[in-house]
This record gives C-alpha cells, structure tokens and sequence, in this order.
C-alpha cells in the first residue's frame, strides 16, 4: 500500500512540474506578442503625428534637410519612439517616413 501511495505522489508531481511548465511557457509567449502590438500601435502614432506635421506645413515643403530626423526617444504611452522624414528633391516622390518603437 505505501509503494502505491509513493508511485501516485510521484505521478501527481510530473503532473504537476509539467502542468506548470506549459503555462509559464504560454506566459512567456503572451507578454512577448502584447509587446509587439503594444510597439506597433506607438509606430502607428508616430506616423499620425508625421502626417500632422506635414499637413500643418499647408502642403509647402519645409526648409528642413532632406533627410531629417523630426523626433528621438520622444515618450508615447508605454515606451518611445524616433522618427525620421526623408523629404525628396524631385517632385514626383513621394515623403518617407521611418519610425521605430521601444516598449518599457
């Protein structure tokens, strides 16, 4: 009787080490994409506020370089996020925007 008891605490043990192996493993996963989204979304305000900047401009080319760097480690919601504008000489290009985002 006692070997069986000790072989069910052992199973109930694998279980149990396997069970919470899985969720701290999902976990892990799940905190990683929110982070992404979480970046995605402050890129996507960083290009709202680039298209606002340009429109404020009354469709008028600036007087900026070229290739300009408008924002850096500027703080949205979570994390920061830098932005840069290449303006082309030529008028049949269009402007490019780069952002990227990090997440506290």
């Amino acid at each position: 009787m006692l070997v069986a008891l000790i072989a069910v605490m052992i199973i109930l043990g694998i279980v149990g080490y396997t069970f919470v192996s899985i969720i701290s493993t999902e976990m892990e996963a799940t905190g990683g994409s929110y982070s992404s989204v979480k970046a995605f979304y402050i890129n996507e305000g960083a290009l709202e506020i680039a298209k606002k900047y340009i429109h404020d401009q009354e469709a008028v080319a600036p007087a900026w370089a070229p290739d300009t760097e408008l924002f850096v480690g500027e703080v949205m919601g979570d994390g920061t996020f830098d932005l840069s504008m290449y303006w082309p000489l030529s008028p049949s290009e269009f402007i490019n925007f780069t952002a990227s985002a990090d997440v506290n």
